[in-house]
C-alpha cells in the first residue's frame, strides 16, 4: 500500500478547517445545551474528529 504524501499547504488548510469547525461545533453545542438538538452538534463533533484523524 502506497503512502500518500500531503503538501504543506494542504496540511495547513486541513488543520485550519479542523480547528475552525471544532470551535464552531463546540460553541453551538454549548449554546444549545438545554435543547435536545445539542446531541446533533455532539455527533457532528465526533464525526469531524474521526474524519480528521483517519484522513
Amino acid at each position: 500500500m502506497q503512502q500518500k504524501h500531503s503538501s504543506v499547504p494542504e496540511i495547513v488548510g486541513r488543520s485550519l478547517f479542523y480547528t475552525l469547525t471544532n470551535y464552531l461545533l463546540i460553541s453551538m453545542e454549548l449554546s444549545f445545551r438545554a435543547q435536545w438538538f445539542s446531541v446533533l452538534f455532539s455527533a457532528a463533533l465526533v464525526w469531524c474528529n474521526m474524519e480528521y484523524f483517519t484522513g
